[in-house]
């Protein structure tokens, strides 16, 4: 597929689309942690990344490697988490690969909060929002904006938070994690559709 975000008159901006179908997932992604992690074998139901009943994070990301600009890009995915489970959390984010803990946005679905959540830090100091949009197991597009000096959060298209301190500061990659916080059951997350473009 051949797309573009700039005018055809200049050199095209680092630009990555992923649908998440077929037989497994790209060898662009990186698998890491304990769970099971596989194509669904049902219409638009994307790639599933399922948990172990005790608790614990297993998640999708680049491998070390971190195309995107702090200051300047855009990420998009289709995801939902199908666990209803209190325990259940499912993220949408993008952090620095090398410094995956403290150098993050990421929109949280689950996990004790009756809204969706957005959670932004960079060197230890957070910064938490609650949006508007309720917990649930729907399909939803969800979009993180890096600008120069904010990132605009959205859910379906809708601008619902925007955080303009303890956001990431160095360069970032895409993070799809699915996550048992407690114990009791797999916890399923799953996603048809990922998009990435510096701007």
């Amino acid at each position: 597929m051949y797309d573009g975000k700039q005018a055809l008159c200049v050199v095209q901006k680092q630009r990555f689309v992923c649908w998440f179908s077929g037989t497994g997932l790209s060898s662009v992604w990186e698998e890491t942690g304990c769970g099971t992690f596989l194509m669904s074998d049902s219409v638009c139901g994307g790639f599933e990344l399922t948990t172990g009943t005790c608790a614990s994070a297993i998640r999708i990301g680049f491998n070390l490697i971190n195309p995107y600009d702090e200051d300047g890009s855009m990420f998009i995915g289709v995801q939902r988490r199908t666990s209803c489970h209190a325990n259940a959390r499912s993220d949408f984010g993008v952090a620095n690969a090398c410094s995956f803990s403290s150098q993050f946005t990421v929109w949280l679905n689950g996990n004790g909060s009756t809204k969706m959540r957005v959670i932004s830090e960079e060197c230890g100091s957070q910064c938490v929002s609650c949006s508007c949009v309720c917990v649930d197991s729907c399909w939803h597009t969800f979009q993180i904006e890096g600008r120069a000096c904010d990132i605009q959060h959205y859910i379906d298209g809708n601008v619902e938070v925007t955080h303009s301190t303890n956001i990431p500061t160095l360069p970032l990659s895409p993070n799809i994690l699915s996550t048992q916080v407690g114990s009791g059951q797999n916890i399923v997350t799953s996603i048809r559709y990922f998009e990435a473009y510096n701007t």
